[in-house]
C-alpha cells in the first residue's frame, strides 16, 4: 500500500508543481485571440526559429526553450524540419538569409550525420545513438534543400542514399 500511497503522492506534488509554473508564467503570455495577420504571425515564428538557431554554437535549431531560459541545445529532428520551413518560405517571400540559414543547417546535419547514415537520437551529443524518425527529418530538410540549390552534398554521401540505406535496414512492422 506505501507503493500505491507514495505514487499518487508523486503524481499530486507533479499536477501542483505545473499549476504553480503556469501561474509563474502566464503574464509572460497574453495572446491577442482577435489578431488574425497571418503574415505578421509567420514573420514573427520566422523569427523565434532564427533565435533559437543562433543560440547555439552550431547551426542547428535548439530543442526548445523554457519561457525565462536560454534555448536548450540542438536537436537534429527539429533541424530537419525547420530547414524545410526555412526554404519553403525562402522560395515564398524571396528573403535568401532564410535559404542561407537552411544550407547551414543542412551542413550541420551532414556534419553530425552517423557513418551508417542515421542522424542521432536527442539532443546534440558526443555519444549518439541512430534514430530512425530523425533521419527521416534530415530527408525532409535535405530534399527541398537540394531542389533549390542543386548542391551535390544535400544528396550524396553522406546524404539521402545514406540514409535511405539506413531507413530501410531499421524499418519496423509499421513501415
Amino acid at each position: 500500500m506505501l507503493g500505491i500511497a507514495g505514487k499518487v503522492v508523486g503524481r499530486m506534488r507533479h499536477l501542483w508543481e505545473r499549476h504553480r509554473e503556469r501561474q509563474l508564467l502566464s503574464p509572460l503570455y497574453d495572446p491577442d485571440f482577435e489578431d488574425r495577420n497571418l503574415e505578421r504571425h509567420t514573420e514573427e515564428a520566422l523569427e523565434w526559429l532564427k533565435r533559437a538557431q543562433d543560440a547555439g554554437t552550431d547551426r542547428g535549431v535548439a530543442y526548445g526553450v523554457y519561457f525565462g531560459d536560454d534555448f536548450d541545445l540542438s536537436y537534429p529532428e527539429t533541424t530537419g524540419y525547420v530547414c524545410q520551413t526555412f526554404v519553403e518560405q525562402a522560395k515564398i517571400n524571396g528573403d535568401s538569409e532564410l535559404l542561407d540559414r537552411a544550407i547551414e543547417m543542412g551542413d550541420w546535419e551532414i556534419e553530425i550525420q552517423m557513418q551508417d547514415g542515421a542522424v542521432m537520437g536527442g539532443k546534440f551529443n558526443t555519444d549518439p545513438t541512430p534514430a530512425v524518425f530523425n533521419t527521416g527529418m534530415l530527408l525532409l530538410g535535405g530534399s527541398p534543400l537540394y531542389q533549390t540549390t542543386k548542391e551535390y552534398r544535400f544528396a550524396g554521401r553522406p546524404g539521402a542514399y545514406q540514409i535511405g540505406s539506413f531507413r530501410t535496414r531499421n524499418r519496423t512492422g509499421g513501415g
